[in-house]
């Protein structure tokens, strides 16, 4: 639609010069033309909320604070929710790596009858740990929960993980 302001396909650069883009990749038509650098075709990532309120409660725009203060308990929260997720995510891919096996080990494991010398629970004992072996199981729980699930952003992170293991 005209005017209506995220719609364009086209590069950063023609979208800031306000030129028409010809999608060439990896530089555009016009920014070759022009010779200039063309910034790509990759947009900044917005988050939006769409969970529903509790009926009776009224929604506002809260106003971008310029440095929110931290306070212990914040950042306590802040830590046990992201632990929690990446928590989530690596049973997800130990659920989708070897179904119905619990998480944790012991005798009756059935990923101990799957695994030659134990690699798999070694991992689970040591990925909390190693930090090079917690950014790749995070990796590889993204990709695989993300794949599955056809969730694109989620792939994009494991990627994202994968580089700095």
């Amino acid at each position: 639609m005209v005017g209506v302001p995220g719609r364009s396909k086209g590069c950063n650069t023609c979208r800031r010069r306000k030129k028409g883009c010809d999608l060439q990749r990896p530089a555009c038509g016009q920014c070759l033309k022009a010779g200039i650098e063309c910034e790509g075709y990759e947009r900044k990532r917005i988050f939006v909320n769409v969970t529903n309120p509790a009926r009776g409660t009224t929604v506002r725009a809260a106003a971008p604070a310029a440095a929110p203060a931290t306070t212990p308990s914040t950042a306590i929260t802040h830590s046990l929710s992201r632990a929690a997720y990446e928590e989530k995510m690596v049973d997800l891919f130990w659920d989708g790596y070897i179904p119905g096996a619990p998480v944790g080990g012991g005798p009756a494991n059935p990923i101990s009858r799957y695994s030659h010398a134990d690699w798999a629970l070694t991992v689970q004992d040591l990925y909390r740990t190693e930090p090079a072996l917690r950014q790749t199981l995070l990796a590889i729980s993204l990709g695989t929960v993300g794949r599955r699930d056809g969730q694109q952003w989620m792939v994009d992170d494991g990627l994202r993980f994968y580089c700095r293991a």
